[in-house]
């Protein structure tokens, strides 16, 4: 089950750009809140893409079943790719590419590029 992070006091912790600043955590799990710019996004932006390449595969004749976009958002889920406490968007980019590239046989540049 998913924690619901409740936010609270604010540790000293290294930054992205390697500089030390206080950091907000959560008091159950222990995860330290993303502060960067690079919000993360929720599970419906990352279905919309795979509808999008859905029929835009469809139209150069390669098939996208909708049981590979379940078993897809399936696995990111249990990945928790779409933890919007902890992640960035550049980490959830990259588990998803990871993960539509076993599932769909297309490149990792044409991934990149619906991002």
């Amino acid at each position: 089950m998913a924690c619901t992070h409740e936010e609270i006091d604010k540790d000293w912790l290294p930054s992205d750009n390697k500089l030390i600043r206080k950091h907000p955590y959560c008091r159950c799990c222990g995860k330290v809140k993303n502060t960067s710019s690079l919000r993360a996004k929720r599970m419906g932006f990352f279905a919309n893409i795979l509808s999008k390449m859905r029929s835009d595969f469809e139209r150069k004749g390669i098939k996208i079943t909708q049981s590979q976009i379940r078993l897809i958002l399936k696995e990111l889920e249990l990945k928790e790719a779409f933890d919007v406490f902890s992640l960035s968007f550049d980490v959830q980019k990259g588990l998803f590419i990871e993960v539509v590239a076993k599932y769909i046989g297309v490149s990792r540049r044409s991934l990149e590029s619906y991002l």
